[in-house]
C-alpha cells in the first residue's frame, strides 16, 4: 500500500512508489530534452548526446565527432529529432492525521511524469 513520507529512506531516487500526503506546492509543467541529435558538418554522420544530470540536466555540446572514429570534425548542426520528457515538480507533505503526537511532518520534492500530472 501507500507509504508515509517518513518511511521513505534518504536517497530514494529514480523509482516509482505510492505515497499518502498532501500537495503543498505545484510548479509549472515543463519539458526537458533528454536526448538530442547532432550531425557532423564534415562527415555528415549523425549521433546523439544524452542529458547530463551533473550539469543540471543540460545536453552537453559535442567537442568531437562521435559518428566516426576517423572523422576529426568539430562543428555540428542540431538534428530536429530529440527525445523530450514532460514533467511537473510538486512538493508533498505528510498528512497530519497519519503522524504520531508531537511528530513534525516531513516534505519531499517529487517529479511527476505526464501520466501522473493533474490526477
Amino acid at each position: 500500500g501507500p507509504e508515509t513520507l517518513s518511511r521513505i529512506p534518504e536517497g530514494y531516487t529514480e523509482r516509482h512508489t505510492a505515497v499518502v500526503g498532501t500537495v503543498i506546492r505545484t510548479g509549472m509543467k515543463k519539458v526537458l530534452v533528454v536526448e538530442q541529435g547532432f550531425r557532423c558538418t564534415k562527415c555528415h554522420g549523425q549521433f546523439t548526446m544524452t542529458r547530463d544530470v551533473e550539469q543540471r540536466d543540460l545536453i552537453p555540446r559535442p567537442t568531437h565527432c562521435r559518428a566516426s572514429r576517423h572523422c576529426s570534425g568539430t562543428a555540428f548542426e542540431l538534428e530536429p529529432e530529440d527525445i523530450k520528457w514532460d514533467y511537473q515538480q510538486v512538493k508533498i507533505q505528510d498528512q497530519i492525521t497519519q503522524l504520531g503526537v508531537g511528530s513534525i511532518p516531513r516534505s519531499i520534492l517529487c517529479l511527476l511524469d505526464e501520466e501522473a500530472q493533474d490526477r
